[in-house]
């Protein structure tokens, strides 16, 4: 087998003729190495001073007028179960698109949507006076959706369970919260408070959805590159998440080539063309292979210059990443990966 010396990229030297023929004996040297640095970025509020307007001893403050709370309405049974359903007709659309999200800024879009709904629900039942027998059911219900709230302030704070890269872990983590639990035992509580009416309620949330954990084979290409091309580039996986690994052609946003490294593992891609290249990588867990992307614990990271691959007839490159930590969770940074 012919054996492949390593390239150097000026400024380290010139091209290293190739070696002689040895029988089954490959040599594959590592060009170069580049270790994915994570910057972190913190912001720092500047606060001016205070305005004061001096007063004097002689001064009496202004009463602030008195303002009565609002008078909550009397519904019937039929008015109390049509708001029940609007609360379903209202929040349901928005729950199934939160599901749907494929990115991190489309879930926290999705994800205040739903915030933004459950708050004016629960202000619609705290301005009515119901039927006297789910009184307290109702107040259950306030109670349930609160927490519920709750848990969509976490999804888009990441302070849930895992950081919601993708629709799948955020629907879980909403379906499975304490929020979802309480809404569930309400929506029961309803069906038999009153002998005389079976309200229906919270039809607007799925059932629990699990946490998924899915995965690409190691060196499992995604993208393939130029089957003419003779570079390499080796990635080393150190992190605790499974990566994928792209490379887009200096100034696109289009990936040449794409592939996937399982967390402690080390892959190798072939077939490299000449040129310079962009080298991302997003690192995470729960693979989703339609979206392109990781739903949970989701990093961000690229070298800040590209990597310059060149090959001969004689002589080819292979530069080596090493991936340490996670990257950013930033939605901005993600939504400029190359696809």
């Amino acid at each position: 087998m012919l054996a492949a010396p390593y390239f150097l990229p000026p400024p380290f030297g010139p091209p290293v003729p190739a070696p002689r023929r040895r029988k089954g004996l490959l040599i594959a040297l590592a060009a170069g190495a580049v270790a994915l640095v994570l910057l972190a970025i913190g912001t720092t509020a500047v606060v001016g001073p205070k305005l004061f307007r001096q007063v004097s001893a002689t001064t009496t403050p202004t009463a602030s007028p008195t303002v009565a709370p609002p008078i909550a309405k009397p519904v019937s049974a039929t008015q109390y179960q049509q708001l029940l359903h609007d609360i379903d007709e209202d929040l349901g659309p928005k729950v199934t698109a939160l599901g749907a999200a494929t990115r991190m800024a489309g879930v926290n879009d999705a994800a205040r949507l739903v915030q933004e709904a459950i708050l004016a629900e629960i202000s619609k039942l705290r301005d009515i006076h119901p039927p006297v027998n789910v009184r307290t059911a109702n107040g259950h219900l306030i109670d349930g959706l609160t927490t519920l709230n709750n848990d969509v302030v976490g999804i888009i704070s990441g302070t849930e369970v895992a950081v919601s890269c993708g629709g799948a872990t955020a629907l879980s983590i909403l379906t499975s919260g304490t929020g979802a639990t309480t809404v569930r035992q309400v929506a029961q509580e309803l069906a038999t408070a009153d002998p005389n009416q079976a309200y229906v309620a919270g039809g607007f949330l799925p059932a629990a959805v699990a946490q998924q954990a899915r995965q690409l084979a190691n060196s499992a290409i995604i993208k393939k590159a130029s089957p003419s091309g003779a570079n390499q580039l080796k990635v080393e996986n150190q992190s605790s998440n499974d990566a994928v690994i792209s490379g887009a052609a200096a100034g696109s946003t289009t990936a040449s080539f794409t592939y996937y490294v399982r967390a402690g593992k080390t892959a190798t891609l072939s077939g490299i063309p000449n040129g310079d290249f962009a080298i991302y990588s997003t690192t995470g867990q729960d693979w989703d292979a339609a979206a392109k992307t990781f739903t949970r614990n989701c990093g961000y990271a690229r070298p800040s210059d590209p990597l310059t691959f060149a090959a001969t007839r004689s002589q080819y490159t292979i530069w080596t990443i090493t991936i340490t930590s996670p990257g950013s969770a930033n939605p901005t940074l993600a939504a400029n990966f190359p696809t």
